[in-house]
């Protein structure tokens, strides 16, 4: 895999001057966050993936009719609308 990325790059930066045997050792001290930098992310769409098929219930919502705002509303002020609302609704006064 590193000699891979050693022969896409090569091209690249020897076109710039730099010399094969330059982009060989600084690919190859570089290995260890490429591959750390490769298993996050296999690991980010194991996660993303696993999400999508495990939670495909109804989601229970403070206010049902946040999804109905306009579209405008970003939505830490649409969901902090609809928790005052329901706070409201909840406790007025009698």
């Amino acid at each position: 895999m590193i000699q891979l990325l050693i022969d896409l790059l090569t091209p690249i930066f020897t076109s710039m001057g730099v010399s094969t045997t330059d982009v060989q050792t600084y690919v190859n001290m570089l290995s260890g966050y490429i591959y750390t930098i490769i298993g996050l992310l296999a690991v980010a769409i194991i996660v993303m993936v696993a999400a999508h098929f495990l939670i495909k219930k109804e989601r229970v919502t403070w206010c049902a009719g946040a999804r109905d705002l306009p579209g405008f509303w970003p939505w830490p002020l649409s969901s902090t609308l609809c928790v005052l609302v329901r706070f409201i609704t909840i406790f007025r006064p009698s």
